[in-house]
């Protein structure tokens, strides 16, 4: 019934929409904007081969031609003439130059090259043989040969996150393969899962990625840039301050080169710390390995150190903390071998930087010594000979009391 109570006029007859209606210039414009300047890492040839595809088998007009130029787009040479009008008996040099001209690889020998470019402008051709009618394919032999085993196709989980910004949670939902190069186990993945991953990680698509990915490279080439400018300025600080010191050139190049220390300055605690103070450090550090034996007592106390850091504590500053334990008994240990506190003072090569530490530790040994308790420096020493593999090195063991006095007549032990 109408509002004024009289019957309603017979509905419109439904309208449907069809493809095949469309004209030829939409259905182009369609293959272009909606298709083929869609191709990317996210959504490659691959799918649009397969796309073109499902197109081909609906069976309606609109399809097909979609569909069509769809897979001329993928093979735009094909049936096309070869650049120069070069044939099969031209000379390399000429099909190199068409290869060279069409932005082909110019490797191989001649026939190498003439199917390269056969492979451009014909469609691969299949069958054929007693008599059956060969069997032809609507792209090219150069697609065919790219695209085909395609849907099997598995990358790396390192160019899932460079390629496609895939992190490691991102990829925890696909299902890893593993292969074997050698004895060496290598983790895949099914391209085709880490593109539709990609997709769903990036909504935006690949080009608003691409964005992102090309503005967080530039932000890290500048920070690097900086970075790197301020490194410089700050080792040509410390050599200055060493220079002014009074050490050689030869030295200060010693001490800036092999030292454990110089990465605490550079980036480590130390590096907002003034430059006289940073350079004490490094001096420091210095003193304790360009003598073997020092060196060698550091090494082993850092490797034996007994002192488990909390969790809290970052990598670099447990390194720290734990080098300058290794240090400091390194230091105590050396210093319980000086007879006086004026030998020590008397020694060229303690930098005056070191000269208060190394006074205070000789009067907590020489204390600790008056009042009959043994100093840890003496106590690290005999620890540190015996477990020194003295005959490996071809020598006896200085600290073996256990050694039985020689008996022999021609002996020269005295």
């Amino acid at each position: 019934m109408s509002g004024d109570g009289g019957p309603r006029a017979p509905a419109a007859a439904q309208r449907t929409f069809s493809i095949s209606l469309l004209p030829p210039d939409c259905l182009e414009r369609i293959a272009t904007l909606g298709f083929l300047t869609q191709v990317s890492p996210f959504w490659d040839r691959g799918d649009l081969l397969q796309q073109a595809a499902s197109l081909a088998c609906v069976g309606n007009s609109g399809c097909s031609e979609l569909a069509r130029l769809l897979f001329e787009g993928l093979s735009p040479r094909l049936g096309q003439e070869l650049p120069g009008g070069v044939t099969e008996a031209s000379k390399a040099a000429q099909l190199k130059a068409a290869c060279r001209e069409w932005g082909l690889a110019v490797s191989g020998s001649k026939p190498d090259l003439w199917e390269r470019l056969q492979d451009q402008v014909q469609d691969s051709e299949e069958g054929g043989e007693d008599g059956a009618a060969p069997t032809h394919c609507i792209v090219s032999g150069a697609t065919r040969k790219e695209l085909q085993g395609y849907s099997r196709t598995r990358v790396t989980a390192g160019r899932a996150a460079s390629v496609f910004g895939l992190t490691k949670y991102d990829q925890r939902s696909l299902t890893p393969i593993t292969e074997f190069k050698g004895s060496k186990p290598v983790k895949l993945l099914l391209l085709s899962e880490v593109k539709q991953r990609a997709r769903e990680t990036h909504p935006r698509g690949y080009a608003a990625f691409a964005a992102l990915q090309q503005q967080n490279k530039e932000s890290s080439d500048r920070w690097k840039a900086e970075n790197k400018e301020k490194k410089a300025a700050r080792l040509a600080e410390l050599r200055a301050e060493l220079a002014r010191r009074g050490h050689s050139a030869a030295a200060v190049e010693s001490v800036m080169t092999r030292n454990p220390n110089l990465p605490r300055v550079e980036w480590g605690s130390y590096r907002d710390k003034p430059v006289s103070e940073s350079v004490d450090l490094l001096e420091r550090m210095w003193f304790c390995i360009y003598d073997g034996e020092r060196e060698d007592y550091l090494s082993f106390r850092f490797a034996t150190d007994p002192v488990r850091p909390p969790n809290r504590l970052s990598k670099s500053a447990a390194h720290e903390e734990r080098l300058d334990r290794a240090t400091i008994a390194t230091l105590r240990w050396w210093v319980c071998q000086t007879d006086s506190v004026q030998e020590l003072r008397d020694d060229p090569k303690v930098p005056a930087s070191l000269l208060p530490e190394l006074e205070r530790l000789w009067q907590e040994s020489r204390t600790a010594a008056a009042a009959g308790v043994a100093g840890p420096s003496n106590a690290a020493h005999m620890e540190w000979a015996h477990l020194l593999d003295w005959e490996a090195m071809g020598m006896a063991n200085p600290y073996d009391e256990d050694d039985e006095e020689c008996d022999c007549d021609d002996c020269c032990c005295g």
